[in-house]
């Protein structure tokens, strides 16, 4: 979907095709980065993903730099969507060089097609294994066609965590982590266009501090813990963020510098994250089909009770000072 829709939109006509298309990518094509990182981690054990995820974001800053370099290369926007989406295509290839996750399989009850997988990687690596090693994993295949009662087969495990106390705190606790790392991230890599000097130059220094951060997340996650290195980079993130309002507009490598220590600290908390929230919550074979439509219809819910709080404007006139906007509220009609 990244590749379909990305290259077709080097073709737009008008602002608004591109805007279709721009979205239809990021809605059916974003997905993409997050399913690459589950099935990395679902491939190592525990002493393996964080260095998976270095690996994985070292590449991914290389994408980040070749971006900004082409595009000061070429100039020339449509062709720079042509090249960077081609490659994506190569994504088809996938389907006849790359192995299904094991773990999946197995939730799956494909338990003959796991041990198939698991058998050619020991293969590859040159490891005997005897067969009483999987044979517990036959063992799952014989046993799926029993009869499973119907209280666990109709379990769902969303309403599990719905009952659970300790997974809602934490899954509105991670989504903050994630919607300020994504906020910050994002939003430093973008605005470092708007810095004093060669804007392509600044975006390539941006994403080039990102491979000594993860280098950095390689050496204190395992040693240091999740929590320390969390609290840590969040805390230098906000303090380098807010230093740049302080410094002096005369200056003129400073705010670069703090600018690149700010990306610095918050990738380091951004690839924590992904690791973090991936330890915290279980991985289940079950799941409800239902999940999405009421994500959507409680954040639809909670947005109109939140306009509630809001004062009605219709043929008011626009305010200029904070205490007529306040007066809104007061003269709103019930």
């Amino acid at each position: 979907m990244n590749g379909i829709f990305g290259f077709i939109r080097s073709f737009s006509t008008s602002y608004i095709m591109m805007l279709i298309l721009e979205f239809l990518e990021a809605g059916l094509g974003a997905g993409a980065y997050s399913t690459a990182f589950v099935l990395a981690m679902e491939l190592v054990g525990p002493k393996g993903r964080v260095f998976g995820n270095t690996l994985i974001n070292a590449v991914y800053v290389l994408g980040l730099m070749t971006l900004s370099g082409l595009s000061w290369w070429l100039q020339d926007w449509r062709m720079l969507i042509r090249i960077i989406y081609a490659p994506a295509f190569l994504g088809f290839t996938y389907l006849w060089i790359l192995n299904e996750s094991v773990r999946w399989l197995l939730s799956k009850g494909r338990t003959n097609e796991a041990v198939d997988i698991l058998k050619k990687a020991m293969k590859m690596n040159k490891i005997d294994i005897t067969d009483d090693v999987l044979s517990p994993l036959s063992e799952l295949e014989d046993n799926k066609s029993k009869e499973v009662p119907k209280e666990v087969e109709n379990k769902s495990s969303f309403v599990q965590a719905l009952k659970s106390s300790v997974i809602r705190k934490r899954v509105f606790v991670c989504s903050f982590l994630w919607i300020t790392c994504t906020f910050v991230y994002y939003g430093l890599s973008i605005n470092s266009v708007s810095l004093a000097g060669n804007k392509y130059l600044n975006f390539m220094l941006v994403a080039f501090v990102e491979i000594p951060a993860n280098f950095v997340c390689l050496l204190v996650l395992d040693r240091f813990g999740r929590k320390r290195t969390l609290i840590t980079t969040y805390v230098l993130s906000a303090c380098l963020c807010i230093s740049l309002s302080l410094i002096p507009k005369d200056q003129k490598w400073l705010p670069l510098v703090i600018y690149l220590s700010g990306k610095f600290s918050i990738t380091v908390a951004y690839s924590s994250v992904y690791i973090y929230v991936s330890e915290v919550f279980p991985t289940s074979a079950l799941y409800y089909d239902n999940l999405p439509a009421i994500f959507f219809g409680s954040m639809t819910l909670v947005a109109s009770a939140l306009v509630f709080t809001l004062p009605e404007t219709i043929n008011v006139p626009l305010p200029n000072t904070v205490e007529e906007a306040e007066k809104l509220s007061k003269n709103s009609p019930k």
